[in-house]
């Protein structure tokens, strides 16, 4: 399972904030992307706590490319729901880290974020944290086969159960 590898400590902004905000927000959090939220009260009783749906994500390269592109003396205008991408992955921190994998590679994303069963936020879950956490995995392995291999070495022992006669059949 994803459980405890995926980050929880997400920048989140809502739609109705300014790009330029955004932007300030991501400069001093030191990210590349903000997740944009929406908050709602859970059926609206008193006590319950409020559902923070993600229903979008601004990356630093969609403020570049809006303000390159468009008229930058009007930055203070462009909301972040106005050039967020829209088309977020979500998977449930239940799924293993497999399937998130296949799930990134289909969607052609390098983060998706991870949501409870009633789609609240929370955390996200990026392909370089992924690499991060398998080539970790594999140096281990490596050295467990590069200590078994010096073992055998010095000892010729394979770690082979000895050989057991076979039964005599021909009396």
């Amino acid at each position: 399972m994803i459980r405890g590898l995926y980050k929880t400590d997400v920048v989140t902004i809502t739609p109705e904030k300014s790009i330029k905000e955004a932007a300030t927000l991501m400069r001093d959090r030191n990210v590349g992307d903000v997740v944009v939220i929406q908050t709602n009260q859970a059926n609206g009783k008193r006590g319950r706590k409020a559902q923070v749906a993600p229903v979008g994500i601004l990356t630093d390269r969609d403020l570049v490319t809006t303000c390159l592109t468009g008229d930058s003396s009007k930055i203070d205008e462009i909301k972040v729901g106005d050039v967020m991408s829209k088309n977020v992955v979500f998977i449930k921190e239940d799924v293993g880290l497999f399937e998130a994998i296949r799930t990134m590679r289909k969607a052609g994303v390098g983060r998706i974020l991870v949501v409870d069963a009633n789609k609240s936020l929370l955390g996200s879950l990026t392909s370089t944290t992924i690499f991060d956490l398998l080539n970790e995995e594999l140096h281990e392995l490596g050295m467990i086969a590069r200590s078994r291999r010096s073992q055998v070495a010095r000892t010729g022992d394979f770690g082979l159960p000895p050989k057991t006669p076979e039964p005599d059949v021909h009396h």
